[in-house]
């Protein structure tokens, strides 16, 4: 086992430990080359804050390089492989304490490529941020009550950044969030054909009861279910934007969009669990509820490869298929402070399969380090 002294959570951003870093992409290249055929799809679960979760698949893809520091993205230079499409299933922050980088790095990305290859669907942590938006940038939000689930990581990040304030923190999380959201790079949902079938991609299972909803809170027909302390502030319960055109029925982005603020913040369209109603063959990440033991699928994180790969086989529910790909991070996978930056990808023979990829332990310390194992 080799210690590298290699992250700065401060400033995770400007590292410049070139040949550490490089150490950890050769490891995965190396896994990579002997064991995966050239990738077509890669599904990434859950990142909650985890920057190699986030990475690994750029890298192995050769959608960008790594210089100096992480990554330094010039306009005049092509890094983009968009043989390559790489889906992440949302949940960007919370969990561990590099979600405001892992977001920094996803807004940087899109305003100097907007790649192509790269689809972001966000999940019910990056809304509860993004819902909220206008209620931080006029002061009115109570970041403990709020969003108390961003507040446990930023009491984590205290323990190494004691200087570090509230502003400090949240401004690059909301700022980012609402960057990629307002300029159409973080969807509800997306499409994809797999073996001649149509499925929904998104962070959790699209159900009737999930679209009625969805309906109702832009129609103004759904009465506002106050949770929170801030959702009683007047601003939200203004839209984000009113469109002049008709919304066709399946161009859901668009109509999440036009929804007032709080029911975006309450994201409950993402906590649509119930199975009973189900509609769409669908790919999600999130967390299983656990109703859906009954269908055989784990509602617990997937720590290792076999339990990961029993999850690649689709569960069939009311005729349709259901993909569970939450092999990322999860604030649960963060207890014992491992990253196993694992996803599923389906290769030119058109399998699906799941990543092997070492695991690396963090510290949360003044002298913060990774294990390589």
């Amino acid at each position: 086992m080799s210690k590298l002294n290699i992250l700065n959570v401060v400033n995770i951003l400007e590292i410049s430990h070139e040949t550490a870093l490089q150490l950890l992409i050769d490891k995965w290249m190396d896994i990579q080359n002997k064991q995966h055929p050239k990738m077509l799809t890669c599904f990434v679960g859950d990142i909650h804050g985890d920057f190699n979760q986030l990475l690994a698949p750029l890298i192995l893809t050769s959608t960008i390089k790594l210089t100096g520091r992480i990554v330094n993205m010039l306009p005049e230079y092509e890094y983009l492989n968009s043989s390559t499409k790489i889906i992440y299933l949302g949940d960007y922050v919370d969990g561990w304490i590099f979600s405001r980088h892992v977001v920094m790095f996803l807004a940087e990305l899109f305003k100097l490529h907007n790649p192509k290859n790269i689809i972001l669907i966000f999940g019910n942590h990056d809304l509860s941020y993004i819902g909220r938006y206008k209620l931080f940038k006029l002061g009115g939000l109570n970041f403990e009550q709020d969003i108390p689930s961003g507040y446990e990581i930023y009491k984590d990040e205290l323990k190494t950044n004691p200087s570090l304030t509230e502003f400090e923190y949240l401004t690059p999380i909301f700022n980012s969030l609402w960057y990629l959201f307002e300029n159409n790079h973080l969807k509800l949902c997306d499409k994809a054909k797999i073996n001649g079938l149509d499925f929904i991609i998104s962070h959790n299972t699209w159900t009737k009861r999930g679209l009625k909803e969805l309906y109702d809170a832009v129609s103004g027909n759904l009465e506002p279910k106050i949770n929170r302390p801030g959702d009683k502030n007047p601003i939200q319960q203004e839209r984000f934007k009113q469109f002049d055109k008709n919304i066709s029925s399946d161009n859901y982005n668009e109509l999440f969009k036009m929804c007032p603020y709080f029911y975006i913040a309450r994201n409950k369209l993402t906590y649509m669990r119930n199975t009973e109603d189900i509609i769409f063959n669908q790919i999600v990440g999130h967390t299983i509820g656990a109703e859906w033991a009954k269908y055989g699928i784990n509602s617990e994180p997937s720590i290792t490869n076999e339990e990961r790969r029993n999850k690649l086989n689709p569960k069939i529910i009311n005729d349709k298929y259901i993909f569970y790909f939450d092999f990322g991070s999860t604030p649960e996978y963060n207890s014992n402070n491992q990253s196993k930056p694992d996803f599923v990808y389906i290769s030119q023979d058109s399998k699906i399969q799941v990543t092997n990829l070492p695991i690396f332990e963090y510290y949360k310390t003044s002298d913060d380090v990774i294990n390589l194992k």
